[in-house]
């Protein structure tokens, strides 16, 4: 499964807010080399293992945090999990 390390999240713009992307750098991904740099298309939902499903139906696993950011947004994996898991509660049809 694709794994993004140095990560961090991203605003997407478009017609709907609270719309969020993963950037980072991939690892075990089909189509990158070990270490690309990537922005994911949106993020959509999350499953019970903490895998991040996205608008393109990839699913990623979470590495190590850029830790600048992490620095900036303290605590910021367990938060975008929290925020993942209630927005999905309070929208079920999400996949």
């Amino acid at each position: 499964m694709p794994r993004l390390e140095n990560w961090s999240l991203t605003v997407c713009y478009g017609p709907k807010l609270d719309l969020y992307s993963l950037q980072g750098r991939v690892y075990n991904h089909p189509r990158f080399e070990d270490g690309t740099p990537v922005v994911t298309s949106r993020l959509e939902s999350i499953d019970e293992d903490h895998h991040f499903i996205t608008h393109s139906e990839s699913v990623y696993t979470l590495g190590e945090i850029d830790p600048n950011y992490e620095r900036i947004y303290p605590n910021a994996k367990k938060r975008l999990i929290d925020r993942m898991k209630k927005n999905q509660a309070s929208n079920p049809e999400m996949i």
